[in-house]
């Protein structure tokens, strides 16, 4: 898998962001956010009921709620991308960035058994 930057993730989202902190973070993966690891996109919902959260996650990158009023020794380590909807977001982000592609057609290996019947 690759590795994805913050210009991407604006790409996705367009003007419906803020960033906050570190803008040259990468990251490769998305995990929940108390298993991420420092290359990890992760999301909380509500910061201001999970601050001890957002300060104990491994995780770099952070997509929370607009309106989230976040510690600036947070800042100082992470990247915070507030948006009004976390969850879309996220999930938009993901279905962009992370999704497999899968091109229609027959596999190599298929075969037809001589016995079998097609009809139209």
């Amino acid at each position: 898998m690759g590795k994805f930057y913050i210009r991407d993730i604006e790409g996705i989202l367009k003007e419906n962001l803020i960033i906050l902190g570190n803008k040259n973070i990468s990251f490769n993966n998305v995990k929940p956010i108390n298993n991420a690891d420092e290359y990890s996109l992760t999301w909380l919902k509500n910061y201001n009921q999970n601050k001890g959260v957002l300060a104990t996650t491994n995780s770099k990158i952070i997509i929370c709620e607009d309106g989230s009023s976040i510690d600036e020794k947070i800042l100082e380590q992470k990247c915070i991308i507030l948006v009004k909807k976390t969850k879309l977001s996220f999930s938009r982000i993901v279905e962009q960035l992370f999704s497999a592609s899968v091109t229609p057609g027959v596999h190599p290996t298929a075969f037809n058994h001589h016995e079998a019947k097609f009809s139209i």
